[in-house]
């Protein structure tokens, strides 16, 4: 599912530190990559205009 305004994996940290919940820190590197990728593709999504860009077919070999 695509959240609507995904935070920074930074201000996850910081909320994460001011709440002391010490197991999300414990997350995997794969979750923090998921994060910082959700976040990358959300800000990419609102700054570029896909409209413009036209389709390339391929044939199938």
């Amino acid at each position: 599912m695509t959240m609507h305004n995904p935070p920074h994996p930074g201000e996850f940290i910081r909320e994460v530190i001011w709440s002391l919940s010490v197991s999300a820190l414990a997350s995997s590197p794969k979750s923090w990559l998921t994060m910082q990728d959700q976040f990358d593709l959300w800000r990419a999504r609102r700054a570029v205009d896909l409209r413009e860009v036209e389709s390339i077919s391929f044939d199938a070999v």
